[in-house]
């Protein structure tokens, strides 16, 4: 009778401890979910960054690029966290800008690339509503590129801060908003990377598409991309399509359910300690 007692009570109390385990890691899991972006982008992605999609599920994300020809609205904006243009496929629209800056005024994160002179017209029908302004040159301009020196900056966190930037025949910004925070400069002085808030909302604006490319979209020093992921992560669950709210923080990184069962079993072990202590005081 005395070892039967003592079995109840073990499985009782190993039970017990092992739902709260169990519970307090899928409370982890679902922190982590929250953190994951749905991200938008056009479907005439060039045959040079299809790899960035790749790279972005992998990160957790979800990617919702429009169906080709398809025009920015905002129903397609209401479900994403972020917008990444990339190679502009075309003029904008003055239905697609007023989508846009709507969906960035409630806390949509509009991450806007650049290029040469040869795209410099086609980019500033989308930049200009934003009180930005594209210029360049045709090819080869290829001054280097610095991240501003500012660790305190949530969007030069993680290494960027200081850092340098991969391009390929890039553009700059000849005028932007007073109130601008320039994240990127070349070393000839031109403003080439840019944080504006808008409203609830941010625009991040890089003149330059070659950090996005294949083969350096994956490179762990390109710098480009982790400026790119501080602000998906900081586009945060306050942004249209989010699922909670980050605190306007980079999150670290969530438990994966490969530490549940040993949270389950350190936990039971507590739980087979208790029921020993109870038939102790029985």
């Amino acid at each position: 009778m005395v070892w039967r007692n003592m079995w109840r009570v073990f499985v009782r109390e190993f039970l017990k401890s092992a739902a709260i385990a169990i519970a307090g890691a899928f409370t982890l899991l679902a922190a982590g979910a929250a953190n994951a972006a749905a991200i938008g982008t056009f479907s005439d992605i060039p045959v040079y960054n299809t790899q960035l999609v790749t790279v972005l599920n992998d990160q957790g994300h979800t990617v919702n690029s429009l169906a080709g020809g398809q025009l920015i609205t905002a129903s397609y904006l209401s479900g994403l966290d972020v917008f990444i243009t990339g190679l502009i496929p075309a003029n904008a629209t003055a239905g697609e800008l007023a989508a846009l800056t709507d969906w960035v005024m409630a806390g949509g994160t509009l991450v806007i690339t650049g290029e040469h002179s040869g795209f410099k017209d086609r980019y500033n029908t989308w930049l200009n509503s934003f009180g930005v302004t594209l210029d360049g040159v045709s090819w080869n301009y290829n001054t280097p590129v610095v991240f501003a020196t500012d660790p305190t900056d949530p969007y030069l966190a993680n290494g960027v801060s200081g850092s340098t930037m991969p391009i390929s025949n890039r553009g700059w910004y000849s005028a932007y908003p007073s109130d601008a925070n320039i994240l990127a400069t070349g070393t000839d002085g031109t403003v080439f990377a840019l944080q504006l808030d808008l409203g609830a909302g941010v625009v991040i604006a890089v003149a330059d598409t070659y950090f996005l490319n294949n083969g350096v979209v994956n490179d762990p020093g390109n710098g480009g991309m982790k400026l790119l992921s501080n602000a998906i992560s900081l586009a945060g669950a306050t942004q249209p399509g989010g699922g909670g709210d980050t605190g306007g923080e980079i999150p670290s990184e969530i438990p994966l359910p490969g530490g549940l069962l040993l949270m389950a079993s350190a936990l039971g072990l507590a739980g087979a300690g208790r029921a020993k202590r109870k038939l102790a005081l029985a």
